[in-house]
């Protein structure tokens, strides 16, 4: 219910104000699935209907003024919620990423006498798991971010890693082609239309019905243009493979973020890999083996910036949900109980 208000209160079709087209169906590469993506600003149509508005400027302006200041006052740093237990975060990267091979349930960390542990947390809060292996925080970060590095530096891994990049710029080449044909199919279309109402009004026809729908036609048109023009900047810009070097950069900027802003770089890693998790699967020698789907181009596309050190960068846009055909798997047999 409040969520259905607070839409409400924010929902400028009270004022007469409308958009259409805002989202749109979009393939994910690489899948038969598709998915809601937002439209750029300039492909949004927007219209004004003085007839429907049912509150006026005044009462309008007072509801937002309000809203802003209650923001204000139960909001805060970036807009989160005052009040809320500093504990629900944690500093450690892997916490949310890793999950018990066994059920399913999320690893949680827990307090050892000497280290950190990851543990199942069916098993520790009730009982339903069988899993009572313990993992070691540090074993387990140092295992995996050495495996994630392992994996961007190897000459074998970087020359795989540029061959999908190459092909994913061609079918980014080629979705890029055929949206240039839809929308120059559209704009010819809807010139069309504008000539003839053109001819209507020239021949004494002045409805505002025939006058309006000119109007709307012509936006339409202005926003085909900028769409075909902003596909063709796209189309022409180079893009040059990314280079073992690069690769390997752009991994110890992830490790940089890491260290410099945990909670942030941990959600960054979760989206190199497949539903952002790693099942850690425990074995009878008393080891783990983690094993996940990694999205190899994903490290591209990620934002590394952090306020205490300085990145790299390499932009690669459309590129993260280029799946591995391989499963991502880890493992090690020295170390102490809780290995991995």
């Amino acid at each position: 219910m409040a969520s259905t208000i607070r839409d409400i209160l924010y929902n400028r079709a009270y004022v007469g104000e409308w958009k259409f087209k805002k989202r749109q169906w979009q393939k994910v590469p690489g899948t038969n699935t598709r998915r809601y993506r937002d439209r750029p600003a300039n492909e949004v149509i927007q219209r004004t209907y003085p007839e429907r508005r049912i509150i006026d400027d005044e009462t309008w302006t007072a509801v937002q003024a309000r809203l802003a200041d209650v923001r204000v006052c139960y909001a805060g740093r970036h807009d989160q919620p005052k009040g809320r237990a500093t504990g629900r975060q944690n500093n450690y990267i892997l916490s949310g990423l890793l999950y018990c091979g066994a059920c399913q349930a999320p690893m949680t960390i827990h307090a050892g006498t000497s280290a950190r542990y990851y543990r199942c947390s069916d098993q520790k809060k009730r009982g339903t798991c069988a899993n009572r292996l313990a993992l070691r925080e540090d074993v387990a970060r140092r295992r995996i971010l050495g495996a994630v590095r392992e994996r961007y530096s190897s000459p074998a891994s970087a020359g795989y890693m540029r061959k999908r990049f190459a092909e994913r710029l061609g079918e980014l080449s080629r979705e890029v082609n055929a949206e240039l044909s839809e929308r120059r199919e559209r704009l010819a279309r809807v010139e069309e239309k504008m000539a003839g109402l053109a001819d209507f009004i020239a021949g004494g026809e002045r409805s505002d019905y025939i006058t309006k729908t000119l109007h709307d036609h012509e936006a339409q048109a202005k926003q085909e243009r900028a769409a075909i023009d902003g596909l063709v900047r796209q189309a022409s810009k180079p893009v040059d493979l990314p280079s073992p070097d690069v690769l390997l950069e752009r991994a110890l900027d992830l490790e940089a973020l890491l260290a410099a802003d945990p909670v942030r770089g941990r959600e960054e890693l979760k989206r190199l890999f497949d539903n952002g998790r790693l099942l850690v699967e425990p074995q009878p020698e008393g080891h783990y083996i983690a094993r996940g789907r990694l999205f190899p181009l994903a490290l591209l596309s990620l934002d590394l910036t952090a306020e205490r050190y300085k990145p790299r960068s390499f932009a690669a846009p459309g590129l993260v949900k280029t799946p591995d055909s391989n499963s991502f798997e880890l493992w090690s047999s020295d170390g102490c109980a809780g290995r991995i």
